[in-house]
Protein backbone atom coordinates (compact mmCIF):
# COMPACT_ATOMS: atom_id res chain seq x y z
CA UNK A 1 0.00 0.00 0.00
CA UNK A 2 1.23 3.92 -1.16
CA UNK A 3 2.32 5.41 2.28
CA UNK A 4 4.30 7.82 0.97
CA UNK A 5 4.36 11.45 -0.98
CA UNK A 6 6.25 14.29 -2.41
CA UNK A 7 4.87 17.54 -3.19
CA UNK A 8 6.88 19.66 -6.12
CA UNK A 9 6.73 23.10 -5.55
CA UNK A 10 9.05 24.60 -8.25
CA UNK A 11 9.16 28.25 -7.96
CA UNK A 12 12.72 29.84 -7.16
CA UNK A 13 13.78 33.46 -6.96
CA UNK A 14 16.80 33.31 -8.96
CA UNK A 15 17.97 29.97 -11.20
CA UNK A 16 21.14 28.04 -10.47
CA UNK A 17 23.87 27.32 -12.77
CA UNK A 18 23.64 23.20 -12.41
CA UNK A 19 19.94 22.90 -12.09
CA UNK A 20 17.83 20.63 -14.49
CA UNK A 21 15.17 19.91 -12.14
CA UNK A 22 11.66 21.44 -13.19
CA UNK A 23 11.49 24.98 -12.41
CA UNK A 24 10.19 28.50 -12.67
CA UNK A 25 10.70 31.78 -11.37
CA UNK A 26 8.98 32.98 -8.44
CA UNK A 27 5.34 35.13 -8.94
CA UNK A 28 3.03 35.40 -6.36
CA UNK A 29 0.45 35.07 -8.80
CA UNK A 30 1.54 32.13 -10.77
CA UNK A 31 2.01 30.35 -6.92
CA UNK A 32 -1.27 31.36 -5.61
CA UNK A 33 -3.01 29.98 -8.71
CA UNK A 34 -0.62 27.03 -8.78
CA UNK A 35 -1.27 26.14 -4.97
CA UNK A 36 -5.05 25.91 -6.09
CA UNK A 37 -4.07 23.07 -9.24
CA UNK A 38 -1.91 21.25 -6.49
CA UNK A 39 -4.86 20.98 -4.50
CA UNK A 40 -7.02 19.81 -7.27
CA UNK A 41 -4.47 17.09 -8.37
CA UNK A 42 -4.29 16.09 -4.90
CA UNK A 43 -8.38 15.42 -4.55
CA UNK A 44 -8.38 13.62 -8.21
CA UNK A 45 -5.36 11.26 -7.40
CA UNK A 46 -4.69 10.18 -3.48
CA UNK A 47 -7.08 7.69 -2.33
CA UNK A 48 -6.98 8.23 1.28
CA UNK A 49 -4.32 5.68 2.41
CA UNK A 50 -2.25 6.27 5.34
CA UNK A 51 1.10 8.04 4.66
CA UNK A 52 4.30 7.80 6.40
CA UNK A 53 6.82 9.97 4.81
CA UNK A 54 5.81 13.63 2.86
CA UNK A 55 8.68 15.30 1.05
CA UNK A 56 8.22 18.54 -0.16
CA UNK A 57 10.91 19.40 -2.73
CA UNK A 58 11.44 22.02 -5.45
CA UNK A 59 12.75 24.12 -6.98
CA UNK A 60 12.72 26.49 -3.42
CA UNK A 61 9.39 25.57 -1.51
CA UNK A 62 10.86 27.95 1.49
CA UNK A 63 10.50 30.75 -1.49
CA UNK A 64 6.48 30.61 -0.56
CA UNK A 65 5.09 33.57 1.61
CA UNK A 66 3.68 33.03 4.88
CA UNK A 67 0.36 33.11 3.47
CA UNK A 68 0.86 30.78 1.05
CA UNK A 69 2.61 28.64 3.40
CA UNK A 70 -1.08 28.82 5.26
CA UNK A 71 -2.78 27.70 1.93
CA UNK A 72 -0.26 24.70 1.50
CA UNK A 73 -0.83 23.68 4.69
CA UNK A 74 -4.53 23.85 4.50
CA UNK A 75 -3.84 21.72 1.24
CA UNK A 76 -1.62 18.60 2.82
CA UNK A 77 -4.90 18.56 5.45
CA UNK A 78 -6.30 16.26 2.87
CA UNK A 79 -3.97 13.49 3.67
CA UNK A 80 -4.16 10.85 6.45
CA UNK A 81 -1.20 11.12 8.53
CA UNK A 82 0.91 8.39 10.42
CA UNK A 83 1.66 9.70 14.36
CA UNK A 84 4.79 8.74 12.96
CA UNK A 85 5.22 10.97 9.65
CA UNK A 86 8.43 12.21 8.72
CA UNK A 87 7.96 15.30 6.94
CA UNK A 88 10.48 17.43 4.91
CA UNK A 89 10.68 20.48 3.66
CA UNK A 90 13.71 21.65 1.48
CA UNK A 91 14.60 25.61 2.07
CA UNK A 92 17.35 27.75 1.12
CA UNK A 93 19.06 29.85 3.44
CA UNK A 94 18.15 33.05 1.94
CA UNK A 95 14.26 32.61 2.03
CA UNK A 96 13.85 30.65 4.92
CA UNK A 97 13.27 33.34 8.26
CA UNK A 98 12.38 32.75 11.90
CA UNK A 99 8.55 33.44 11.27
CA UNK A 100 8.68 30.85 8.25
CA UNK A 101 10.18 28.50 10.33
CA UNK A 102 8.10 28.74 13.39
CA UNK A 103 4.92 28.20 10.77
CA UNK A 104 6.57 25.10 9.30
CA UNK A 105 7.07 23.70 13.09
CA UNK A 106 3.17 24.50 13.31
CA UNK A 107 2.79 22.84 10.44
CA UNK A 108 3.85 19.89 11.43
CA UNK A 109 7.07 19.66 9.47
CA UNK A 110 9.83 17.32 11.38
CA UNK A 111 13.10 17.40 9.05
CA UNK A 112 14.23 19.89 6.52
CA UNK A 113 16.98 19.39 4.23
CA UNK A 114 19.04 22.54 3.37
CA UNK A 115 20.62 23.73 0.33
CA UNK A 116 24.10 24.58 0.90
CA UNK A 117 25.76 22.74 -1.99
CA UNK A 118 29.26 24.78 -0.82
CA UNK A 119 30.74 26.90 1.95
CA UNK A 120 33.56 27.89 -0.43
CA UNK A 121 32.84 31.60 -1.90
CA UNK A 122 34.46 30.30 -5.15
CA UNK A 123 31.85 27.65 -5.63
CA UNK A 124 28.93 29.49 -4.55
CA UNK A 125 29.83 31.89 -7.29
CA UNK A 126 30.16 29.04 -9.86
CA UNK A 127 27.01 27.34 -8.90
CA UNK A 128 25.29 30.75 -8.94
CA UNK A 129 23.84 30.41 -5.20
CA UNK A 130 23.19 33.49 -3.42
CA UNK A 131 24.22 33.07 0.21
CA UNK A 132 27.39 32.73 2.05
CA UNK A 133 28.07 29.89 4.53
CA UNK A 134 27.82 32.53 7.51
CA UNK A 135 23.97 33.21 6.28
CA UNK A 136 23.68 29.15 6.51
CA UNK A 137 25.49 29.07 9.92
CA UNK A 138 22.80 31.33 11.14
CA UNK A 139 19.64 29.81 9.49
CA UNK A 140 21.04 26.40 10.70
CA UNK A 141 21.23 27.87 14.57
CA UNK A 142 17.94 29.20 14.20
CA UNK A 143 16.16 26.04 12.44
CA UNK A 144 17.38 24.09 15.65
CA UNK A 145 15.29 25.80 17.85
CA UNK A 146 12.31 24.26 16.31
CA UNK A 147 13.26 21.36 14.18
CA UNK A 148 16.51 18.77 15.08
CA UNK A 149 16.20 16.90 12.15
CA UNK A 150 18.48 18.75 9.18
CA UNK A 151 20.30 17.39 6.25
CA UNK A 152 22.82 19.67 4.05
CA UNK A 153 23.05 19.24 0.66
CA UNK A 154 26.82 18.91 -0.55
CA UNK A 155 27.94 20.03 -3.93
CA UNK A 156 31.35 18.79 -5.21
CA UNK A 157 33.36 17.97 -8.77
CA UNK A 158 33.26 21.54 -9.71
CA UNK A 159 35.53 22.95 -11.93
CA UNK A 160 39.01 23.88 -10.22
CA UNK A 161 37.89 22.65 -7.04
CA UNK A 162 40.76 20.36 -5.66
CA UNK A 163 40.57 18.04 -2.72
CA UNK A 164 42.03 20.87 -0.54
CA UNK A 165 38.39 22.75 -1.23
CA UNK A 166 36.48 19.78 -0.42
CA UNK A 167 37.65 18.52 3.04
CA UNK A 168 37.65 22.41 4.13
CA UNK A 169 34.31 22.28 2.53
CA UNK A 170 33.59 19.05 4.17
CA UNK A 171 35.07 20.38 7.75
CA UNK A 172 32.80 23.50 7.75
CA UNK A 173 29.90 21.31 7.09
CA UNK A 174 30.36 19.23 10.12
CA UNK A 175 30.99 22.03 12.11
CA UNK A 176 27.09 22.37 12.02
CA UNK A 177 26.56 19.40 13.81
CA UNK A 178 23.23 18.45 11.95
CA UNK A 179 23.03 14.14 11.15
CA UNK A 180 22.10 14.10 7.75
CA UNK A 181 24.65 15.10 4.98
CA UNK A 182 23.85 14.51 0.81
CA UNK A 183 26.70 14.91 -1.21
CA UNK A 184 26.16 15.24 -4.99
CA UNK A 185 28.85 15.05 -7.69
CA UNK A 186 28.50 17.93 -9.93
CA UNK A 187 26.51 16.43 -13.34
CA UNK A 188 26.47 18.92 -16.53
CA UNK A 189 23.56 18.58 -17.80
CA UNK A 190 20.67 19.51 -20.62
CA UNK A 191 19.03 22.89 -20.30
CA UNK A 192 21.60 24.87 -18.05
CA UNK A 193 23.56 27.45 -17.57
CA UNK A 194 26.78 25.40 -17.60
CA UNK A 195 25.71 22.85 -20.78
CA UNK A 196 25.41 26.59 -22.31
CA UNK A 197 28.66 27.86 -21.34
CA UNK A 198 30.29 24.89 -22.59
CA UNK A 199 31.40 23.21 -19.09
CA UNK A 200 32.62 19.99 -18.66
CA UNK A 201 32.67 17.47 -15.88
CA UNK A 202 36.05 17.41 -14.06
CA UNK A 203 38.32 14.23 -14.16
CA UNK A 204 37.04 10.41 -13.43
CA UNK A 205 39.75 9.74 -11.48
CA UNK A 206 39.75 12.98 -9.25
CA UNK A 207 35.86 12.97 -9.19
CA UNK A 208 36.41 9.03 -7.55
CA UNK A 209 39.14 10.12 -5.27
CA UNK A 210 36.53 13.00 -4.10
CA UNK A 211 34.12 10.46 -3.68
CA UNK A 212 36.25 8.24 -1.57
CA UNK A 213 37.49 10.98 0.39
CA UNK A 214 33.54 11.93 1.32
CA UNK A 215 32.99 8.74 2.59
CA UNK A 216 36.62 8.08 4.82
CA UNK A 217 35.67 12.05 5.95
CA UNK A 218 31.90 11.33 7.22
CA UNK A 219 32.41 8.19 8.16
CA UNK A 220 35.48 8.96 10.45
CA UNK A 221 32.90 11.84 12.17
CA UNK A 222 30.39 9.19 13.15
CA UNK A 223 28.31 8.94 9.96
CA UNK A 224 26.59 5.70 8.08
CA UNK A 225 26.97 5.83 4.64
CA UNK A 226 23.48 4.33 3.56
CA UNK A 227 23.23 5.06 0.35
CA UNK A 228 25.53 5.85 -2.55
CA UNK A 229 24.80 9.22 -1.77
CA UNK A 230 23.77 10.05 1.82
CA UNK A 231 25.13 9.81 5.15
CA UNK A 232 23.05 10.00 8.30
CA UNK A 233 24.00 9.87 12.53
CA UNK A 234 22.69 6.49 13.18
CA UNK A 235 18.92 6.36 13.31
CA UNK A 236 18.65 9.22 11.26
CA UNK A 237 17.97 7.55 7.52
CA UNK A 238 15.68 9.37 5.36
CA UNK A 239 12.63 7.17 5.70
CA UNK A 240 11.58 8.94 2.37
CA UNK A 241 14.96 8.60 0.85
CA UNK A 242 14.37 4.78 1.76
CA UNK A 243 11.59 4.44 -0.45
CA UNK A 244 12.77 5.35 -3.67
CA UNK A 245 15.83 3.04 -2.91
CA UNK A 246 13.45 0.16 -2.18
CA UNK A 247 11.59 0.56 -5.30
CA UNK A 248 8.30 1.07 -3.28
CA UNK A 249 5.23 3.10 -3.99
CA UNK A 250 4.56 6.74 -3.66
CA UNK A 251 2.62 9.48 -4.42
CA UNK A 252 4.30 12.41 -6.93
CA UNK A 253 2.20 15.67 -7.06
CA UNK A 254 3.14 18.92 -8.80
CA UNK A 255 4.92 20.11 -11.86
CA UNK A 256 7.72 17.81 -13.05
CA UNK A 257 6.95 15.20 -10.53
CA UNK A 258 7.00 11.56 -10.58
CA UNK A 259 5.26 8.92 -9.44
CA UNK A 260 4.82 5.22 -9.24
CA UNK A 261 1.28 3.79 -8.45
CA UNK A 262 -0.53 0.32 -9.22
CA UNK A 263 2.56 -0.74 -11.56
CA UNK A 264 2.64 2.56 -13.23
CA UNK A 265 5.55 4.80 -13.16
CA UNK A 266 4.32 8.56 -13.90
CA UNK A 267 5.59 11.74 -14.78
CA UNK A 268 3.45 15.01 -14.59
CA UNK A 269 3.52 17.97 -17.09
CA UNK A 270 6.67 20.63 -17.26
CA UNK A 271 4.69 23.46 -18.75
CA UNK A 272 2.65 25.84 -15.70
CA UNK A 273 0.03 25.95 -18.64
CA UNK A 274 -0.99 22.73 -18.74
CA UNK A 275 -0.95 22.06 -15.02
CA UNK A 276 -2.70 24.93 -13.96
CA UNK A 277 -5.28 23.62 -17.20
CA UNK A 278 -5.86 20.33 -15.30
CA UNK A 279 -3.47 17.96 -17.56
CA UNK A 280 -1.10 16.56 -15.17
CA UNK A 281 0.33 13.67 -16.66
CA UNK A 282 2.45 14.08 -19.38
CA UNK A 283 3.32 9.99 -20.03
CA UNK A 284 2.86 6.95 -17.91
CA UNK A 285 4.87 3.19 -18.08
CA UNK A 286 2.63 0.61 -17.35
CA UNK A 287 5.08 -1.91 -15.77
CA UNK A 288 3.87 -6.03 -16.28
CA UNK A 289 4.88 -6.42 -12.69
CA UNK A 290 6.41 -4.76 -9.57
CA UNK A 291 10.25 -5.66 -9.82
CA UNK A 292 11.64 -6.97 -6.55
CA UNK A 293 15.24 -8.01 -7.01
CA UNK A 294 16.02 -9.46 -3.57
CA UNK A 295 18.61 -11.59 -2.33
CA UNK A 296 17.28 -14.72 -1.42
CA UNK A 297 19.00 -16.50 1.76
CA UNK A 298 21.89 -18.56 1.91
CA UNK A 299 22.50 -18.23 -1.98
CA UNK A 300 26.01 -16.84 -2.53
CA UNK A 301 26.08 -13.65 -4.17
CA UNK A 302 28.10 -14.48 -6.85
CA UNK A 303 25.65 -17.55 -7.80
CA UNK A 304 22.65 -15.10 -8.11
CA UNK A 305 24.59 -12.11 -10.08
CA UNK A 306 25.83 -14.79 -12.71
CA UNK A 307 22.56 -16.06 -13.01
CA UNK A 308 20.53 -13.03 -13.11
CA UNK A 309 23.22 -11.77 -15.47
CA UNK A 310 23.10 -14.93 -17.52
CA UNK A 311 18.95 -14.65 -17.78
CA UNK A 312 18.68 -10.83 -18.57
CA UNK A 313 21.82 -10.05 -20.86
CA UNK A 314 20.50 -6.81 -21.71
CA UNK A 315 18.34 -5.67 -18.70
CA UNK A 316 16.03 -4.57 -17.52
CA UNK A 317 18.48 -2.13 -15.84
CA UNK A 318 16.14 0.72 -16.81
CA UNK A 319 12.82 1.06 -15.73
CA UNK A 320 10.64 4.19 -16.31
CA UNK A 321 12.19 7.71 -16.22
CA UNK A 322 15.60 6.30 -15.02
CA UNK A 323 14.53 3.96 -12.23
CA UNK A 324 17.27 1.66 -11.14
CA UNK A 325 15.97 -1.78 -9.65
CA UNK A 326 18.76 -4.90 -10.00
CA UNK A 327 21.38 -2.84 -11.36
CA UNK A 328 22.28 -1.50 -7.63
CA UNK A 329 22.07 -5.10 -6.19
CA UNK A 330 24.80 -6.45 -9.29
CA UNK A 331 27.50 -3.19 -8.73
CA UNK A 332 27.02 -3.68 -4.52
CA UNK A 333 28.02 -7.18 -4.80
CA UNK A 334 30.79 -6.63 -8.01
CA UNK A 335 32.06 -3.45 -5.32
CA UNK A 336 32.44 -6.04 -2.77
CA UNK A 337 34.68 -8.60 -5.00
CA UNK A 338 37.09 -5.37 -5.37
CA UNK A 339 37.26 -4.93 -1.89
CA UNK A 340 35.26 -1.98 -1.15
CA UNK A 341 33.13 -2.35 1.95
CA UNK A 342 29.25 -1.63 1.53
CA UNK A 343 26.99 -0.62 3.72
CA UNK A 344 24.07 -1.91 2.31
CA UNK A 345 22.44 -3.28 -0.72
CA UNK A 346 21.76 -1.15 -2.99
CA UNK A 347 18.17 -1.64 -4.41
CA UNK A 348 18.00 1.68 -6.84
CA UNK A 349 15.04 2.65 -8.24
CA UNK A 350 15.56 6.41 -8.28
CA UNK A 351 19.08 7.45 -8.11
CA UNK A 352 18.90 9.82 -10.62
CA UNK A 353 22.20 10.70 -11.76
CA UNK A 354 24.19 9.88 -8.75
CA UNK A 355 24.32 6.08 -9.98
CA UNK A 356 27.03 7.04 -12.27
CA UNK A 357 29.24 7.76 -8.92
CA UNK A 358 28.91 3.84 -8.26
CA UNK A 359 29.31 3.52 -11.91
CA UNK A 360 32.47 5.46 -12.30
CA UNK A 361 34.42 3.74 -9.19
CA UNK A 362 33.44 0.37 -10.91
CA UNK A 363 34.63 1.89 -14.52
CA UNK A 364 38.26 2.79 -12.60
CA UNK A 365 38.19 -0.58 -10.71
CA UNK A 366 37.32 -3.17 -13.87
CA UNK A 367 40.52 -1.81 -15.26
CA UNK A 368 42.59 -2.09 -13.19
CA UNK A 369 41.90 -5.44 -11.55
CA UNK A 370 40.62 -7.09 -15.43
CA UNK A 371 42.32 -4.64 -18.15
CA UNK A 372 39.03 -3.96 -19.05
CA UNK A 373 38.37 -0.87 -21.07
CA UNK A 374 34.95 0.51 -20.29
CA UNK A 375 33.68 3.09 -22.07
CA UNK A 376 30.79 5.41 -21.00
CA UNK A 377 29.14 7.15 -23.84
CA UNK A 378 30.30 10.48 -25.10
CA UNK A 379 28.84 13.51 -24.21
CA UNK A 380 26.98 13.63 -27.46
CA UNK A 381 24.38 10.68 -25.62
CA UNK A 382 21.88 12.37 -23.50
CA UNK A 383 22.18 12.14 -20.17
CA UNK A 384 18.99 10.21 -19.78
CA UNK A 385 20.39 7.50 -21.63
CA UNK A 386 23.57 6.85 -19.80
CA UNK A 387 23.27 3.92 -17.65
CA UNK A 388 26.70 2.74 -16.45
CA UNK A 389 25.52 -0.50 -15.61
CA UNK A 390 24.85 -1.54 -19.29
CA UNK A 391 29.02 -1.44 -19.68
CA UNK A 392 29.99 -2.56 -16.55
CA UNK A 393 27.32 -5.74 -16.00
CA UNK A 394 29.19 -7.72 -19.32
CA UNK A 395 32.51 -7.14 -17.71
CA UNK A 396 30.53 -8.56 -13.98
CA UNK A 397 29.22 -11.47 -16.04
CA UNK A 398 32.75 -12.45 -17.08
CA UNK A 399 34.53 -11.84 -13.94
CA UNK A 400 32.26 -13.73 -12.18
CA UNK A 401 31.99 -16.59 -14.49
CA UNK A 402 36.43 -16.90 -14.04
CA UNK A 403 35.73 -16.77 -10.11
CA UNK A 404 33.46 -19.40 -10.22
CA UNK A 405 35.51 -21.22 -12.89
CA UNK A 406 38.31 -21.08 -10.20
CA UNK A 407 36.40 -22.41 -7.76
CA UNK A 408 35.53 -25.65 -9.02
CA UNK A 409 39.02 -26.01 -10.42
CA UNK A 410 40.06 -25.36 -6.82
CA UNK A 411 42.03 -22.59 -7.65
CA UNK A 412 42.19 -19.84 -4.35
CA UNK A 413 39.76 -17.28 -5.05
CA UNK A 414 41.80 -13.49 -4.30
Amino acid sequence: MTSSVYIHIPFCNSICSYCAFTKLLSNSKNIDDYLIALEKEIKSKYQGEIIKTLYIGGGTPSVLSLEQLKKLSEIIKLFNFSEKIEFTFEVNPESIDLEKIKFLKEMGVNRISMGVESSLPKNLAYLKRNHDFNLVKEKIFLIKKYIKNINIDLIYGLKEETLVDLEKDLDNILSLDINHISTYSLMIEDNTYLKIKGEQEIDEDLDNSMYQLIIKKLTNNGFKHYEISNFSKPGYESKHNLVYWHNDTYYGFGLGASGYLDNIRYQNVNSLRKYLSGNYIENKEVLAKKENYGRPENVPTEKILLEYVSANPTGPFHIGHGRWAAMGSALANLLKFYGHEVYQEFYINDAGSQINKLGNSLKIRVKQELGENVDFPTDEIERKNYYPGDYLIPVAKKFLEEKIADVKSGADVD
